[in-house]
């Protein structure tokens, strides 16, 4: 990994001189559990590590008051763990006052680099594969650092939440990391992570586990309280502070669930009254807080199949989190709208920005004659079968083949299947609000989640062309057939 053998000379100079060192992360799962990842790898050199997860309102990497708190606590060489590589002002601060960066990033480099030790894949130019999370990034630093050979491999629990939360493409190393590292997440030494399982009745943590069990519980705090809660489960040992933190981000995460509910129905319907979805780029300012919006992007982009940024404002300047599809690259959109930006940075299909209220007019029409120039075929959802089935061919011996394909992730899908002209018996509502359904399908259980959101209407006397994917459901000692529906098309 770029950058590797200079940073690890930096913080092993730091050790011998007896140095102040920082952690700056970002605060979400992948920073988090980055940031834990160093932490404990940081701990064999040094006595005391301050780390700092910003809250969420302070903007997304490094910034001017955080710098200049450090400056006056004497701190001497400054690691950022997802962030950094756009902070090219902050660092030139932090280098002003005798502050060294070491940057562990992975997101999209700028035109301008920031003058500091940078270990990124992006900058390696023989790297066969370069799509790391930043914990991931993380872990090949703290792999170098290890004084015990084989010691890392306890970190890599950490390094499968962070690759499988920040969705980056489950292929090459990482789907290495994320398998081997699910492994030790069912062994897992650390505390707080055991407890969190137990918590949230996880008996075996898989892909799907902890993408939407485990990751969410640590984003929560994040999002509606202070991330920094999340960074210290993970480093924990006292058994009495890991109980009460993990039952706070348990309830943190209730209060989440609840949130994102109100808010997507909600900015649904404006998006309908306002008649925002008949554009190609959906842009709306909502009430609900920032910690959100993030979320709620990513369920409007869903439902409506386009790009879209949900704003929240606070003291005159809006924060916005844009989610996009497949084809439209969210962060090169923004890059042609930079005049107009205070701030923005992500990946080609999610991105963070802040906006000026002045700006935003201005703003919404320049991003939209933009995606006037995408081919409308792009705003088709496509949904790809990988195979037709017979039903009596769907049995618990295909089920187990497919899991032998897992970990399951962005660029290794699950496989779907489909059938044609099927019935459907035994049609039940599930969940609280009754927003699930369930369905005998050739003597299998089938799952519908959310299909009022997808218009899905089904009856016992008509005929479907249904598409799933093919799950194992373990209960008490017994093995079932559980299909997920995807699609169902009447016939």
């Amino acid at each position: 990994m770029p950058g590797v053998i200079e940073a690890k000379k930096r913080i092993i100079e730091a050790s011998k001189k007896g140095q102040k060192i920082a952690i700056y992360a970002d605060y979400d799962a992948d920073g988090i559990c980055g940031a834990a990842i160093l932490y404990k790898a940081l701990k064999d050199y040094f006595d005391e590590i301050k780390v700092v997860i910003p809250d969420r309102s302070e903007g997304y990497g490094l910034n001017k008051d955080a710098v200049e708190k450090m400056v006056k606590e004497k701190i001497s060489l400054l690691i950022t763990v997802d962030c950094g590589i756009k902070n090219v002002a902050e660092i030139e601060l932090a280098k002003k006052n005798s502050i060294d960066t070491i940057v562990v990033d992975h997101h999209q480099l700028g035109e301008k680099l920031p003058k500091a030790i940078i270990v990124h894949p992006f900058l390696g130019k023989d790297l066969q594969f370069k799509y790391f999370s930043g914990g991931g990034v993380a872990f090949f630093l703290s792999k170098a650092l290890s004084k015990k050979e084989g010691q890392e491999k306890w970190l890599l629990d950490l390094v499968a939440i962070s690759t499988i939360a920040d969705m980056v493409p489950l292929v090459h190393d990482n789907r290495i990391i994320a398998k081997y590292g699910l492994l030790v997440l069912n062994k897992t030494k650390n505390m707080g992570l055991s407890k969190l399982m137990e918590i949230a009745n996880i008996n075996k943590a898989g892909a799907y586990e902890v993408g939407y069990m485990i990751a969410p519980r640590l984003n929560a705090a994040g999002r509606i309280s202070l991330p920094q809660k999340s960074f210290d489960l993970l480093i924990n040992e006292d058994v009495k502070k890991i109980e009460s933190d993990a039952r706070e981000l348990d309830q943190l995460n209730l209060q989440r669930q609840d949130l994102l509910k109100n808010g997507q129905r909600d900015v649904i319907e404006k998006i309908k009254k306002r008649g925002i979805d008949k554009g190609p780029f959906i842009v709306i300012e909502t009430k609900f807080p920032e910690g959100v919006i993030g979320l709620i992007a990513g369920k409007i982009t869903q439902y409506f199949y386009k790009p879209s940024i949900v704003l929240s404002v606070r003291d005159g300047l809006y924060k916005g989190s844009a989610r996009s599809i497949p084809g439209v690259n969210i962060t090169q959109l923004l890059k042609d709208c930079e005049h107009l930006l205070e701030s923005f940075g992500g990946h080609e299909q999610a991105a963070g920005i802040s906006i000026k209220k002045e700006n935003l007019t201005k703003f919404k029409k320049q991003i939209l004659k933009l995606s006037e120039k995408f081919d409308e075929k792009i705003f088709l959802k496509k949904l790809y079968i990988d195979a037709l089935i017979d039903i009596d061919k769907i049995n618990i011996s295909l089920a187990r083949n497919i899991e032998k394909l897992e970990p399951f992730g962005q660029g290794n899908y699950k496989p779907i299947f489909a059938v044609e002209k099927a019935s459907v018996r035994d049609i039940r509502y599930l969940g609280k609000s009754k927003d699930h359904l369930s369905f005998d399908l050739g003597g299998n259980k089938a799952i519908a989640f959310c299909f009022e959101e997808k218009c899905w209407k089904l009856e016992k006397v008509k005929l479907y062309d249904i598409a799933f994917s093919i799950e194992i459901d373990r209960w008490g000692g017994r093995e079932k057939v559980k299909l997920i529906v995807e699609d169902v098309k009447e016939r």
